[in-house]
């Protein structure tokens, strides 16, 4: 296992924003952490890279709890990008790669070369003079250079252009072909949906579903009402809006299994795991 995370709490005052989350990552997974804005999955990140202390409960990552003397070790082999990350290192990119080498046993520097190129930063720029998103793919290619069995990935697609997100993903991707794990905290939900392994969504300082998301998805249906029908259908108390279709009818997620609905039909589009997310983190009705 290579991080394993239990009871973990955190207080600000008399604010809970996590309570009690428990968390597993073995070898070769790529999680996706998923939660509307300001739930709390940036104070996990940093509670897991330990650059925030929880409140209450323990964690272990690459074998070395987090109380432990030689944990710093641990920090070799995990990374970190995250959106807030003060990128500021006053040294011209060409010279980051032999940099950062002094400081990751496995940093590889034809990754980072490889990944400069095809972000198109400028050498010669230092992280002060560019943007907030070149910003971004400086610390995105350091912390895939430096090999890491362990990557966190925090709220950075928001950041990138699509072009630069589709290198991101990829590069992800990789890491767990070798083995390495990702977990990745997102609300862009359709960047993620074809290649996590498992989901975790964030609500109330909860996790409140976890698992992989096709079988998840497999326990629901879908209902699609035309806007005629709106007012009459009787919807259950179980079933979700989703989402509002270009032919103006409006689609509902309810488990399987669920009695018949008056007003409804089925809808055959394909449920995604955006429409996923929005059952368990939208508005009740």
């Amino acid at each position: 296992m290579l991080l394993k995370a239990e009871g973990i709490t955190k207080r600000y005052g008399k604010t809970t924003v996590l309570d009690g989350v428990n968390l597993e990552i073995a070898a070769g997974q790529f999680i996706a952490l998923l939660g509307h804005n300001g739930v709390g999955k940036s104070t996990l990140m940093k509670i897991l890279m330990r650059g925030e202390g929880a409140t209450s409960g323990k964690a272990s990552v690459l074998g070395y709890d987090f109380e432990a003397r030689d944990v710093h070790l641990a920090n070799r082999e995990v990374a970190f990008v995250s959106e807030d990350l003060q990128f500021e290192l006053d040294l011209p990119i060409s010279d980051m790669g032999a940099f950062f080498g002094r400081f990751y046993p496995n940093w590889n520097r034809g990754t980072f070369d490889r990944l400069a190129g095809e972000f198109r930063l400028p050498r010669d720029g230092r992280p002060q003079g560019v943007s907030r998103g070149q910003k971004m793919q400086i610390a995105f290619a350091v912390a895939v250079a430096a090999t890491p069995k362990l990557l966190f990935v925090d709220e950075i697609t928001s950041v990138l252009d699509a072009g630069a997100r589709l290198i991101a993903l990829r590069e992800m991707i990789a890491i767990r072909g070798r083995g390495g794990s990702v977990l990745a905290a997102t609300n862009i939900v359709t960047d993620v949906q074809s290649f996590v392994d498992e989901v975790m969504i964030l609500r109330d300082g909860k996790i409140v579903l976890q698992g992989n998301p096709r079988e998840l998805i497999a326990k629901f249906e879908k209902l699609r009402i035309v806007a005629e029908n709106l007012g009459t259908s009787a919807v259950p108390a179980t079933a979700r809006l989703v989402a509002v279709n270009s032919d103006h009818s409006y689609s509902y997620l309810v488990p399987r299994g669920h009695e018949p609905v008056r007003g409804t039909e089925s809808d055959r589009r394909a449920i995604s795991l955006e429409e996923l997310f929005v059952y368990y983190t939208g508005v009740r009705e």
